[in-house]
């Protein structure tokens, strides 16, 4: 499938305000047409040019040759960019100074054919040259009219696009670098070097159009970006109010925690895994926000969220989602529509503008891989963590809730009831880190009020559930300390699991 029409296709999903903004790919193409015209009509084929500037930049034989380098380039400042082909040369190289004559073309009367270049202007040693337009035919005689423009394509062009090809590959067999004799009176000429630059009109336009569409697909991206982070904004101040617990029975909040845990497995936009943390495409973020879906519906969560405010947010979030796939999909087709066109444009007319362009251009926006991962940071620093996760505020020994949170001299936090213990085994350093008697010296005074209250606010089933365990093992310890008898880990175990009289 050719890539015009592959971007039609992949791109049918977009929103009318994105995809007509994409780089318009056919009419580019078209306009590179006109490029390979004008310069072909001059003799400067693709071949021709493509050769020479990979000697003059030292990709093939004879780059160490000086005596001519050609290099393509840009002028000015974007967007009002120009195209040049400059030729630095020898002065007094009579096939140099052949190609700026007048070309005649024999006939009933001798007429005197433009030369391929048509002259500028003059600065400092530089001649600048356009590409001379097609001269007109002025005879009235339609055969002789086609004869003249034949032989005019055939002289002037195939000149300029013969003699600049012998300077540029077969001038480095001969390194012939000596002072040239004159012919007249034997005096020395001292060798001069000059420079031809020649202004390229069609591929001015060509590049003027792809800064403009450039441009415009900028200020889109910046528009959909604001979009984004104000209707995230929005969500995070309605998400904030709907999982209050003030009255935790009527409160989504377990809903919500439930949802969350499982976009976050689902790894939409990038992974979280150690060996995989790569950013994903736009066609793997819409599977994997497919699957989060249907995750949802196997798990029957949807039903469960009980106000209508929240059902909205829900409708909300999954919006969120679809609007950050479409700019992530957005900035791919233009990535990828520009490197097209780029390497259309220097295939076909043998320029090289694919290795500078872009960063004339200053593209950092386009080519920028770290909008979508910013725009998804801000869903899950803003969003994801108004409802917190339980593994987040879990003690590192017993891994279940840090009730009553007792943060060490070190800073690591642990729940009361683990540094109890500790300190009973005598183990008096910090687990995590082995701060010295950062666990002996551990007392109520050390008790995290801020991250209780927190605790408390968002995890109210887990503290009943740790209170629990709490209250049973302190029965448990009783009981031996009653009897003398002491239970294995197994015995434990079970009791714990069955949950039943730890006396009987």
């Amino acid at each position: 499938m050719k890539f015009a029409k592959k971007l039609e296709t992949d791109t049918e999903n977009l929103p009318d305000e994105l995809r007509k903004h994409l780089i318009r790919y056919k009419y580019l193409k078209k306009a590179i047409s006109k490029i390979v015209d004008e310069m072909e009509q001059r003799g400067l084929s693709a071949t021709l040019l493509s050769e020479w500037l990979r000697k003059s930049s030292g990709e093939t034989e004879g780059a160490d040759d000086d005596s001519l380098k050609i290099e393509y380039f840009f002028v000015g400042q974007p967007p009002d960019i120009r195209t040049c082909i400059r030729i630095t040369y020898l002065e007094n190289d009579p096939r140099i100074q052949q190609l700026l004559k007048p070309t005649e073309v024999a006939g009933n009367d001798q007429e005197v054919l433009p030369t391929p270049l048509e002259f500028r202007y003059s600065k400092d040693d530089t001649d600048y040259f356009s590409l001379s337009p097609p001269p007109l035919s002025v005879l009235s005689d339609q055969q002789l009219r086609e004869n003249v423009s034949s032989r005019r394509e055939s002289s002037s062009s195939a000149k300029l696009a013969k003699t600049l090809l012998q300077l540029s590959l077969n001038e480095s067999k001969e390194h012939n670098h000596q002072p040239r004799t004159s012919e007249h009176d034997g005096i020395e000429e001292i060798e001069r070097t000059k420079t031809l630059v020649i202004e390229l009109e069609q591929d001015d336009e060509f590049f003027q159009m792809l800064m403009r569409e450039l441009n415009e697909i900028t200020d889109v991206q910046e528009e959909a970006k604001n979009k984004f982070e104000k209707d995230v904004y929005d969500m995070e101040s309605k998400l904030s109010s709907l999982v209050t617990v003030a009255k935790p029975k009527k409160s989504d909040l377990y809903t919500w925690r439930e949802i969350f845990r499982i976009y976050m497995d689902a790894e939409v936009f990038q992974g979280s895994h150690e060996l995989d943390r790569s950013l994903r495409s736009a066609e793997k973020s819409r599977q994997q926000m497919e699957w989060f879906t249907a995750e949802l519906r196997r798990l029957n969560l949807i039903p469960k969220i009980m106000s209508k405010g929240s059902r909205r947010v829900y409708e909300q979030f999954l919006a969120l989602n679809a609007e950050l796939i479409n700019i992530k999909q957005f900035q791919a087709m233009n990535q990828l529509a520009m490197f097209k066109i780029l390497k259309k444009h220097d295939k076909r007319s043998g320029l090289n503008a694919s290795s500078t362009f872009p960063n004339l251009a200053s593209t950092d926006v386009l080519f920028n891989t770290k909008l979508s991962k910013l725009l998804y940071a801000s869903v899950t620093d803003k969003l994801v963590t108004i409802v917190p996760q339980p593994d987040d505020y879990s003690c590192p020994i017993c891994m279940s809730i840090a009730w009553r949170p007792i943060r060490l001299v070190c800073g690591h936090i642990f729940c009361v009831r683990c540094l109890i213990k500790q300190q009973r085994k005598n183990m008096p350093n910090c687990p995590v880190c082995r701060k010295a008697n950062a666990v002996r010296f551990a007392g109520a005074d050390q008790l995290d009020v801020e991250l209780e209250t927190k605790i408390t606010t968002y995890f109210p089933k887990e503290i009943k559930e740790k209170r629990k365990d709490n209250d049973r093992e302190q029965a448990i310890e009783d009981v031996q300390a009653m009897t003398g008898r002491k239970y294995s880990p197994e015995q434990l175990q079970r009791m714990q699991n069955e949950r039943g009289c730890i006396i009987m």
